[in-house]
């Protein structure tokens, strides 16, 4: 037993440096991009415990290898998490989330869909949301910053000329 905690102890100590991080959080984009086919890239991943997640150059392709999401760096802090608290009243409160110098490449296909269906339907199936009864999470924003964002929105069902 005091063997288990102690590897415990040590993945857990592991998992505050930044390389760790950016490791576990490579391993997370590989499954995605298989199961998703396409690619999902980051280059890091720093999460400061209970109060700061920071990811740089996060990459998200569509179905059709254009770019869905792209940004240089995507910020959540949070306020007030308790692993004790927080997670009985299942409530996260995010006093900022930022979201700098992005771009969001979105598209209505011919066939009537989005380009980005494909990743609403993959985190809304029943493989991916495992329904557990009890009090639904609560996720408060206190402020939203979108600096610099590039956003583009093409609709293929419209034929548009341009002279």
């Amino acid at each position: 037993m005091l063997f288990i905690l102690l590897v415990i102890s040590i993945i857990l100590l592991l998992f505050e440096y930044k390389p760790v991080q950016t490791w576990a959080a490579k391993q997370a984009t590989d499954y995605l991009s298989e199961k998703l086919h396409t690619k999902v890239s980051i280059k890091s991943l720093y999460i400061k415990p209970f109060s700061t997640v920071v990811l740089e150059d996060f990459y998200v392709l569509d179905r059709q290898k254009d770019t869905l999401l792209n940004t240089p760096k995507l910020t959540v802090d949070i306020s007030g998490f308790s692993l004790l608290t927080s997670i009985q009243r299942r409530n996260l409160d995010l006093s900022l989330v930022q979201l700098d110098n992005g771009s969001v490449y979105l598209k209505k296909l011919k066939d009537s869909t989005s380009n980005f269906k494909f990743l609403a339907d993959f985190f809304s199936s029943p493989d991916t949301v495992k329904v557990k009864k009890g009090k639904p999470w609560t996720i408060d924003f206190e402020r939203i910053a979108i600096n610099n964002l590039h956003f583009r929105y093409k609709n293929f069902l419209v034929d548009t000329l341009m002279k």
